[in-house]
């Protein structure tokens, strides 16, 4: 397995050890490249997710391929109560970023830059979650009605 197949299995668990509904995004039947990696379903929200590993500190936002970008932007902008996210592990510092996709594309716009520290993401508007066996995501789940309650 993989590192990026290894970080996928334990957000999985995660969602499911959260008691939470995770459904897993597959190749659609027309032949396209799946829009993102999942869809995670809370009481109030539908999360559309792509997760994306990495060996450093820093993120390059073109690891992200347009038609995700245009995917996740669509499906926020369009279908009220869908929030699109891109979780990010820094494998290097056992870290879970989880960055709402208007937020991350704001964030590269505002520092002018593609690539992304793991210092950059301290704000309000980013969740970052310490690793253990399993992420904790309970706390997203605050940090998500606390943060995106009127989408």
């Amino acid at each position: 397995m993989n590192n990026g197949t290894i970080f996928e299995a334990i957000l999985a668990k995660s969602w499911v050890a959260s008691s939470l509904n995770l459904v897993r995004m597959k190749i659609t039947e027309t032949g396209e490249e799946k829009p993102c990696d999942e869809r995670v379903d809370f009481k109030d929200f539908k999360i559309f997710n792509e997760l994306k590993s990495t060996a450093t500190n820093s993120f390059n936002i073109k690891n992200l391929k347009a038609h995700q970008i245009k995917s996740l932007v669509y499906w926020q902008k369009k279908f009220k109560n869908n929030l699109s996210f891109v979780s990010i592990e820094f494998r290097k510092s056992n870290t879970l970023v989880i960055v709402n996709i208007t937020d991350l594309i704001n964030l590269s716009i505002k520092l002018n830059k593609n690539t992304i520290t793991l210092k950059d993401f301290e704000n309000k508007c980013f969740k970052v979650i310490k690793e253990k066996k399993l992420y904790n995501l309970k706390d997203f789940e605050k940090f998500l009605y606390e943060n995106f309650k009127e989408v």
